[in-house]
């Protein structure tokens, strides 16, 4: 162990140091490899639900331009767009601002249901994440004049 300012700090073996030591917004340290996975901890998630009024199959029409929608709203500032089906559940990543997001909404007989990961790195910006997706996607399907929930 070597002492620098009060800190202690042990050597590490030779294993580990291909491994990333970074801290999160609430100051707890996490490990994460070079291959962007955490290790032994779980990415956190955003989650919003948006109401609707429409049918499933009206809903889904909607949401196949979200990756159009996207591109065209935010020109500049969203990049690397992708998007995929399975079943009633839409598969989206896109990068915004250097942060990678991902994440799936799925759509229900009443609602749309986003589940997404956000990188610790964007946690301070979890609210207006949250916001800006659930002001997009009621833009999109229109909106019901429903209450939309952020969880």
């Amino acid at each position: 162990m070597a002492d620098a300012g009060g800190l202690r700090h042990q050597t590490l073996p030779t294993t580990i140091l291909a491994t990333h030591v970074a801290r999160c917004a609430s100051g707890r340290i996490f490990f994460q490899s070079s291959t962007n996975q955490s290790m032994g901890f779980e990415m956190p998630q955003f989650n919003v639900t948006v109401p609707h009024a429409m049918s499933k199959q009206d809903a889904r029409s909607k949401l196949e331009k979200f990756s159009e929608f996207l591109q065209q709203k935010f020109q500049g500032q969203v990049k690397n767009v992708e998007e995929s089906w399975d079943g009633d559940t839409l598969n989206f990543a896109f990068r915004t601002y250097g942060i990678n997001l991902k994440g799936n909404i799925a759509i229900n007989d009443n609602d749309l249901k986003l589940t997404g990961e956000l990188p610790f790195s964007a946690m301070m910006f979890r609210g207006k994440i949250e916001t800006a997706i659930r002001e997009q996607l009621e833009h999109l399907v229109g909106g019901s004049g429903g209450a939309a929930e952020t969880v």
